[in-house]
């Protein structure tokens, strides 16, 4: 028999039994970790992957310490780049999508920033499956009901933009507070007044016009 590796033994317990940490990133006991394929573009330095920012944030080497990631069990210091997919995943390791990936079949993730987006999403993607709804075909038959010929992404682009314009619709209307309608009210009120009130401008225009006509008679008169 070969020898044991330090600290593995028959029986782990439940932090051991799939992963243990080292100073910047997770190793599995059970798998390996992928490659990882760099930005080609990428100016890395000792703190940053990626020192350009890019909307706005650059790509640090390790994972900052946040209210999040303590509620997500990510250690400080953890490499951004292999921190297991389950630690932010909603549900964590409870989620479905991990038992796909297990078996080598197709998993896309969409990341969001909020959890309402995520349960939004998550529940209209379910309701999309109970039904058998079939997402190329919906969204390329509204295509060519809006008369357009449109390509797979652009038809799903298409339709999704439609769905946001109804939900949006369902968006309750900002009433102004009651002083602010009184202002509105009496500025309508004097838009009257003033357009029938002359300018000084035009006034002052009226009087110079009427200062040349009696100017150039007299002028006539002397000559």
């Amino acid at each position: 028999m070969g020898s044991t590796k330090p600290g593995m033994a028959k029986t782990f317990s439940a932090q051991s039994e799939h992963s243990y940490t080292t100073k910047n990133s997770f190793t599995s006991w059970f798998g390996r970790i992928p490659s990882i394929q760099f930005g080609q573009h990428w100016k890395s330095d000792e703190e940053f992957y990626d020192n350009q920012k890019v909307n706005g944030l650059p790509l640090f080497r390790a994972i900052r310490s946040s209210s999040w990631s303590q509620l997500k069990d990510i250690v400080e210091g953890c490499d951004p780049l292999t921190v297991p997919l389950s630690k932010s995943l909603y549900q964590g390791s409870e989620n479905f999508w991990l038992r796909k990936l297990a078996t080598g079949r197709e998993v896309y993730v969409a990341t969001m920033g909020e959890v309402s987006q995520v349960v939004f999403v998550s529940e209209i993607l379910a309701q999309v499956r109970g039904r058998v709804i079939d997402l190329d075909r919906l969204s390329q038959n509204k295509a060519l009901q809006d008369g357009l010929t449109l390509d797979k992404k652009e038809a799903i682009q298409h339709l999704t933009k439609l769905l946001v314009d109804q939900t949006q619709k369902w968006l309750p209307v900002v009433q102004a507070d009651s002083g602010s309608q009184h202002q509105i009210a009496a500025l309508q009120a004097e838009i009257p007044a003033l357009k029938a009130k002359p300018t000084s401008c035009s006034t002052r225009s009226s009087s110079s016009r009427r200062k040349h006509s009696h100017s150039s008679e007299q002028s006539s008169v002397s000559y």
